[in-house]
């Protein structure tokens, strides 16, 4: 006999049943995260054996494929059951982990990290998932045990990553993620229950083709502007290509009777202000993971591990703000998390900003950080969840996808453009390896990511939502679910 389902309603504490599935979820979402900062100490010994130049694809495709796809996931999510979804994409990421693998040309690497790409939609399923099978008042707690996820693979990442490569060379990590993803998959396939909502529509072809192709053109162009230069055909055909494909879009889905994404909705009030928080959280969180190790590789001449040490206070900070997130945010509510979030997000890049000469501050101000990891996706996905029905909620966190890798890929391409705008010759050398980025250009850079912070907690501010509570936040809630639903009966 199945334990009962039902949380105590007085003191809101997960049953043993409950925990399990939520930790199953939480491996699962672990290895998307953990893969992805795998593989970014493996490129640079790629491009020696698959003798290209455009080894950087290995990183860009893995985003265009998951900006394109992540709508049209988080549909067929919410169109035929969130977990047989997850167990997909699963799959096919356990099939990308091994072509590439075994590649032996840069191609086949390419077509292994496009499946790979696929996973980037999976956090949106997961996080539908929970909302579904959990009782209301644990919905945060799921939420705040991913974002735990989330500082773990930040600590874990790259020095497993680092092990594997050092030992056994570049193709180890994707054996990693293989046997990981095989692992986690089963096990998330015999513990976790299906989700009983489903949203009686069909998937709008066209409308996917539009906005993820519009998007995927608008980050291709972004990302790959400054090689191709701003002004370049290749640029300019990309922008005005995927602004053409998103203004099409819109009018589409508003005469479509089962569009892709309910327009009217996510440009509402409760869905236009998280998005858009999300994207400048994004911007900024992308700063800080781009701009720190490059400021204490050339300013404090550490090696790549060394720079990697320094993610130690941020991932054990963030695994703390995820434990205590989901409590803040059911007691407090999504918009008390967010500004928890962009607050220590603003300040500690501006004191990024102003105060990077010695490194035990960069080690201080990297603390304070990890607070802002753990919450704003955390706040983020909530209130998504808190502004759209069940059924929607997958494809709703899709957008919500986009948005942040959106905001990821602006953030790379703008900080690097200010970057390049303050290069100096370092002393003893002459040559483009002797090249680095002044101080004061760092300084710029950190305040104009500071920038976008303060603008998120300005959108966080101004917000107003309710709360998920009662039957409106999880669609188990039903007495229709079916026998193995974890959600209140």
């Amino acid at each position: 006999m199945r334990e009962p389902a039902a949380v105590d309603a007085r003191t809101q504490r997960p049953t043993a049943r409950q925990l399990t599935v939520i930790g199953a979820v939480l491996l699962l979402s672990l290895i998307i995260p953990l893969e992805l900062t795998l593989v970014y100490p493996a490129v640079r010994f790629m491009a020696p054996v698959f003798h290209t130049p455009s080894i950087s694809w290995v990183l860009t495709i893995v985003s265009l494929t998951g900006v394109v796809l992540e709508s049209p996931v988080g549909k067929l999510a919410d169109l035929h059951g969130k977990k047989r979804v997850a167990l997909v994409i699963s799959a096919l990421f356990a099939i990308g982990s091994l072509l590439c693998a075994l590649a032996p040309n840069f191609p086949l690497l390419l077509m292994g990290r496009v499946l790979q790409g696929v996973a980037l939609g999976m956090i949106a399923v997961l996080y539908g998932l929970l909302r579904d099978i959990l009782p209301a008042p644990l919905v945060p707690f799921g939420f705040g045990v991913i974002s735990v996820g989330l500082g773990v693979s930040a600590i874990l990442g790259p020095f497993v990553g680092g092990a594997l490569i050092d030992h056994y060379g570049f193709r180890a990590v994707f054996w990693f993620s293989v046997i990981a993803v095989t692992v986690l998959g089963v096990l998330f396939a015999a513990v976790v229950p299906e989700s009983p909502v489903r949203l009686p529509q069909r998937l709008d072809l066209l409308g996917s083709a539009l906005l993820g192709g519009g998007v995927g053109l608008l980050l291709l162009a972004t990302t790959e502007g400054a090689v191709w230069g701003w002004t370049s055909a290749g640029t300019l055909g990309c922008y005005l290509g995927g602004a053409a494909a998103v203004a099409l879009f819109v009018p589409h889905t508003l005469r479509n009777d089962h569009p892709l994404v309910d327009v009217r909705t996510v440009a509402g009030p409760q869905m236009r202000l998280p998005v858009l928080a999300t994207l400048l959280c994004a911007f900024a969180v992308s700063g800080f993971a781009f701009l720190t190790p490059e400021l204490l590789e050339m300013r404090h001449h550490m090696d790549a591990m060394g720079a990697a040490r320094y993610q130690l206070p941020y991932g054990i900070t963030a695994i703390v703000a995820g434990l205590l997130g989901g409590a803040l945010t059911r007691r407090r509510g999504s918009r008390i998390t967010l500004l928890a979030a962009t607050v220590p997000l603003c300040v500690s890049l501006l004191l990024l900003a102003l105060a990077h000469g010695s490194t035990w501050m960069i080690l201080i101000w990297c603390g304070l950080y990890g607070i802002a990891f753990a919450l704003y996706p955390l706040a983020t996905m909530v209130q998504v969840a808190e502004a759209v029905p069940a059924d929607r909620t997958a494809v709703s966190e899709g957008v919500n996808g986009i948005a942040r890798d959106l905001g990821s890929a602006v953030a790379i391409a703008v900080l690097t453009a200010v970057l390049n705008r303050h290069i100096e010759a370092a002393p003893g050398g002459g040559g483009a390896a002797a090249l680095t980025y002044t101080d004061g250009g760092f300084t710029i850079a950190f305040l104009v990511a500071a920038g976008s912070g303060l603008l998120a907690a300005v959108a966080a501010a101004v917000m107003r939502h309710r709360r998920l509570d009662g039957a409106d936040a999880t669609g188990g809630a039903s007495a229709s679910a079916p026998d193995g639903a974890v959600s209140a009966a």
